[in-house]
């Protein structure tokens, strides 16, 4: 509840303090939205780190399936210690 001024000089600081309430605000919002706008270039940038693995996982997989052809063509069995992931 705002209480009604007595005075012409409170009347000013009390719409004085408003008005530097309402920029203080305004001022609030811009930087949560530069905060939002900083994380979602961090989020794109994460994804595109994320395609860039999963690229280089997809060549590393199949480089491992072209050398168990290999291996299997060649005639050679693997030692006993050797364990073929179900992934492969």
């Amino acid at each position: 509840i705002i209480s009604v001024p007595n005075s012409t000089t409170k009347a000013d600081l009390l719409l004085e303090t408003a008005q530097a309430q309402c920029k203080l605000h305004r001022i609030q919002k811009q930087l949560v939205d530069q905060l939002v706008e900083c994380n979602l270039l961090q989020l794109e940038y994460s994804h595109l780190q994320v395609q860039w693995v999963e690229q280089h996982l997809l060549e590393a997989e199949g480089h491992v399936g072209q050398v168990w052809l290999v291996i299997r063509q060649s005639g050679y069995t693997l030692g006993c210690g050797t364990e073929v992931s179900s992934e492969w």
